[in-house]
């Protein structure tokens, strides 16, 4: 993401769930859809005005494959994305608010900059 604000949500009865927030020099997409090739119930949306490279399955492919080094980066990243999806999971199960507010200010503090207080608090 070049510039800008997204939120990742999911609809359960009529409420919607963010999941998860993008912004500058992120990497979004609903990882699911894009490994298995199925349409994903994630919602993508811009919460600001947003910029946007976006890149083809096959072409992003081609690129990771292109070197060893490459897919290596990806696989890393790939790991590092579950550990801190793991953590944050754990973080809400087991953390009052309180806690996980001065956790998300401590490691991102980008967030509160480039999100509304809105979407935050939901």
């Amino acid at each position: 993401m070049v510039s800008g604000s997204l939120r990742i949500y999911i609809l359960v009865e009529f409420e919607e769930n963010i999941i998860r927030f993008g912004y500058k020099n992120n990497f979004i997409a609903s990882l699911d859809s894009f490994i298995i090739e199925k349409p994903s119930d994630l919602y993508i949306q811009a919460i600001k005005k947003t910029v946007l490279k976006v890149i083809k399955k096959t072409t992003f492919m081609a690129f990771v494959e292109s070197s060893q080094e490459k897919y290596q980066n990806l696989a890393y990243y790939a790991l590092r994305f579950d550990i801190l999806t793991n953590e944050r999971e754990r973080d809400i199960l087991t953390s009052s608010p309180l806690e996980r507010y001065k956790r998300v200010l401590a490691k991102s503090p980008q967030l509160f900059q480039e999100i509304p207080n809105k979407y935050i608090a939901s």
